[in-house]
């Protein structure tokens, strides 16, 4: 009952440290980023910051197996020992659980920290990476330039419905991202031109 409302509230806190320099460099150290002087220089690099934390979640989500598993984790280690533990999800909110995360700022941000480190950091490691383009998938995000497929960080959100920030589908800034890494356009019509239907799902069932 806690970790939704909690991850919500983390936005806020996080998009307001980003709006200074001090602030900035305090969710570096927050987040234990690598290079902690450089790593967060402008608002994008908060954004990036920001949907770093997202896409954990996204990707623990869709790896929220009842059994321990490396298939969201390989790729980023090559070490077939390194494991996600069963439910990754259950294990990240247990870290935006507990008394003491709604004591501060940075307890709260320090939990979303290592609410996604059950993903990012699976294999220990020092510090983190702030990736270089966040949207970037390889192949699915591929998939997603040329037939539309899920691409998480693309999806509308309103802050109210899930437990992230409002945002606006945005198909020209996908547009562009599409083109200037892959040399293609989405065509967002596709997948109801391909298979006589309409673009969207229904009976999608999610659970934990």
């Amino acid at each position: 009952a806690e970790c939704a409302p909690r991850v919500r509230k983390s936005w806020d806190e996080l998009f307001r440290l980003g709006e200074t320099e001090e602030g900035r460099h305090q969710l570096a150290t927050i987040f234990r980023l690598c290079g902690l002087s450089q790593a967060l220089k402008t608002r994008q690099d908060v954004m990036r910051l920001a949907l770093m934390q997202l896409n954990a979640w996204d990707t623990m989500a869709m790896g929220n197996f009842p059994y321990p598993s490396n298939y969201l984790v390989y790729q980023q280690t090559q070490d077939p020992t390194v494991m996600l533990p069963a439910f990754p999800v259950r294990a990240a909110c247990e870290h935006m659980s507990g008394s003491d995360v709604d004591t501060s700022i940075e307890s709260l941000l320090a939990a979303l920290r290592d609410a996604s480190g059950v993903l990012y950091n699976a294999s220990g490691v020092a510090c983190f990476d702030l990736p270089e383009d966040p949207n970037f998938d390889g192949i699915w995000d591929y998939q997603w330039c040329t037939e539309m497929l899920p691409q998480e960080t693309y999806f509308a959100r309103d802050g109210r419905n899930d437990m992230f920030w409002a945002s606006p589908m945005d198909m020209e800034s996908v547009k562009q991202h599409c083109n200037d890494t892959f040399g293609v356009e989405p065509r967002p019509s596709w997948i109801a031109t391909e298979f006589a239907g309409t673009a969207g799902a229904t009976n999608i069932v999610f659970s934990n």
